[in-house]
């Protein structure tokens, strides 16, 4: 073991035993080889707990420091503090930091990724103050959330769930949906408490939510992303809308069949000869079509939803 090498250990050593971080070395100022590079890496992944429980001040500065692990601890922090324009930059850091091991940087990089999108297409809600410009808002970044889901499928429920903690109803129902879809019902009863809360929230929307129970948590979003769909395809003139119940209770489903029977009933000679198998082709466009229905008639409402409890009523939904 090189001199260099030992004289970097026992100072961390030192600084770990006595709780002193400011007396950890700077990584920076240590010109080790290849080889001497490797063993700190194996040194510091050993002690990546050593890390945990720490406040976000000492965090930073051993982050500042070049230490891979509070660098991307300090990143995470940021996160759920809102703040992804520091939690964009600190997870960078991980990612070219020659310290943390490759296998372990990929949390980091959906992190930067996640943080990169949501600097750039979902600004804080919680800011805005005229109702009005903040329910444009939400219809804007369902709009913008569903295209970068689609692109970037790994990264959909952080995604939503940093808009949803951003103040943006839609993603508040859409990751309570995903959670409640997961089987974590505590999670998705906190978010769709946020949404029923959430002043942002539209006339169609809250009236949807307002009575939802625990029970009824999956109709109740079946519903409210129909009526999503429905203003973004326009299409329920020309064929029924069912609820569809799949892996996400809400997330898989609206207008999916409604597609489908359009498409099966194309390719017949009568729409009663129609095969309502999915299709990969229903299924893209009828998934994360939600949040956007404002301005859906009472009509439209009522009839999406009516076909929608005859389709539980029969067993078909769960």
């Amino acid at each position: 073991m090189s001199n260099a090498i030992q004289e970097f250990k026992y100072r961390c050593d030192e600084a770990f035993k006595s709780g002193n971080l400011d007396t950890l070395p700077k990584l920076s100022a240590y010109d080790f080889s290849d080889e001497e590079k490797s063993e700190v890496q194996t040194y510091l992944a050993d002690r990546r707990k050593l890390f945990e429980g720490m406040n976000t001040d000492t965090l930073r500065e051993a982050a500042d420091k070049g230490y891979p692990e509070a660098q991307k601890q300090y990143a995470e922090q940021m996160e759920k503090q809102g703040n992804f324009k520091e939690a964009e930059v600190y997870h960078k850091k991980v990612i070219d930091n020659q310290y943390m091991a490759d296998d372990q940087k990929n949390s980091s990089r959906i992190g930067a990724e996640v943080a990169a999108i949501v600097n750039k297409e979902v600004p804080d809600l919680r800011q805005e103050i005229d109702i009005k410009r903040g329910q444009k808002m939400d219809e804007e970044v369902a709009i913008r959330l569903e295209k970068a889901a689609r692109e970037h499928p790994e990264l959909t429920e952080k995604l939503y769930k940093a808009a949803a903690d951003r103040g943006y109803p839609s993603a508040q129902i859409k990751y309570a949906d995903m959670k409640y879809g997961q089987g974590d019902k505590k999670t998705a009863r906190a978010y769709l408490k946020q949404a029923k809360n959430n002043p942002f929230l539209s006339k169609t929307q809250k009236r949807e939510i307002s009575n939802t129970k625990d029970a009824g948590i999956g109709r109740k979003m079946g519903h409210l992303a129909t009526k999503g769909a429905l203003k973004a395809s326009g299409v329920l003139a020309k064929a029924g809308i069912l609820y569809l119940s799949a892996p996400y209770i809400c997330g898989a489903l609206a207008m999916t069949l409604a597609f489908d029977a359009m498409f099966s009933a194309a390719l017949t000679d009568s729409p009663s000869q129609a095969n309502f198998s999915l299709t990969k082709t229903a299924w893209d466009m009828g998934k994360g079509m939600f949040g956007i229905a404002s301005d859906v008639t009472d009509s439209v409402t009522k009839g999406g939803s009516w076909v929608a409890d005859q389709f539980f009523k029969r067993g078909g939904g769960r």
